[in-house]
């Protein structure tokens, strides 16, 4: 058996991202060899998102979480499942027309309400300029609501919205004030 075994999967929309992870890994891994020694650290991958529960979590309650969740935060989870295991903020911003930053953040924030409200283990992470979820739980939520049963307003594609109807003309266009 061998006497140091590293097993990695790494993820990544940029190239950059990608080569700075690797940088840091073999700096970090350099010290394995120096005289002073160094520390290793295995995380199982059921661990990675702070709970092992988690798809066990979302098999049994996916539609509860998902009922707790505002329309556009709904969106957003659906969203993320269903580019498993990975997705760029920016991509999920453009495509739900969601905007950035604090707009965006106001809008998943029922997503946080949600697991404090029902013990949940959140249902994806944010790591860097991704979020990132487990394949198990995205099928779970996914399950919960497919796409024939979900309700209009959860549909990523917008279709225009319908103009206004005509206002209702009133029988005089005058007004008449009366004072006592």
């Amino acid at each position: 058996m061998a006497a140091y075994t590293l097993t990695l999967s790494i993820s990544s929309d940029s190239p950059n991202e990608m080569a700075n992870t690797v940088s840091a890994l073999e700096k970090s891994l350099s010290t394995l060899t120096q005289r002073r020694g160094g520390s290793v650290i295995s995380l199982p991958r059921a661990s990675l998102n702070g709970d092992t529960g988690a798809t066990a979590w979302y098999a049994e309650h996916a539609g509860a979480f998902l009922d707790e969740l505002t329309p556009d935060a709904a969106r957003a989870v659906l969203f993320v499942a269903g580019h498993a295991p990975t997705v760029s903020i920016e991509t999920l911003s453009r495509e739900l027309k969601m905007g950035t930053g604090p707009a965006l953040a106001g809008k998943l924030a029922s997503i946080g309400w949600a697991v404090r409200r029902l013990s949940a283990p959140p249902p994806f992470r944010r790591v860097r300029e991704r979020y990132e979820i487990e394949p198990e739980v995205a099928a779970a939520l996914l399950a919960a609501r497919p796409e024939a049963v979900r309700p209009t307003v959860l549909r990523s594609k917008v279709v225009g919205r319908k103009a206004p109807a005509p206002r209702r003309a009133s029988g005089s266009s005058t007004r008449v004030a009366s004072r006592g």
